[in-house]
């Protein structure tokens, strides 16, 4: 262990459960290594969930890999971490949409969607028309 005299702190500890110097934490001693720990693999897997949930990510059946999708994605690099290889997709470079360039790109799909619903509607009844 360093000698904190020389190399002041932090000092990364790995202490498994079934350590036996675990038994001889004190109550508050517990306390403040619990407040400090961090499961890298938890904070992994829950980024990773996030990411799927909201599609940046998506399961390739052909592979049984994870695939990024198309779009910026801010996992390998953000501000509470950075691989050190940084991103091998190039995604954090890629131009970010702010929330009102979003809400233009909804407006115009549904607004082409709608008129391409009224076109096939009028497409229908004059169908019918000459049916009739």
């Amino acid at each position: 262990m360093p000698d904190p005299t020389t190399a002041p702190g932090p000092y990364l500890i790995t202490l498994a459960k079934d350590d036996p110097l675990t038994a001889q934490l004190s109550i508050s001693g517990q306390a403040v290594l619990d407040g400090y720990y961090f499961d890298p693999f938890q904070l992994m897997a829950e980024a990773m969930a996030q990411e799927y949930a909201v599609g940046t990510i998506t399961f390739d059946a052909n592979t049984g890999h994870l695939r990024r999708g198309g779009g910026r994605c801010d996992f390998c690099v953000n501000d509470k971490w950075q691989f050190p290889e940084g991103c091998p997709y190039g995604k954090p470079s890629e131009k970010k949409l702010l929330p009102d360039e979003l809400q233009n790109v909804v407006k115009t799909i549904l607004a082409t969607a709608k008129s391409a619903a009224a076109a096939k509607a009028a497409q229908v009844a004059a169908i019918k028309e000459v049916q009739a």
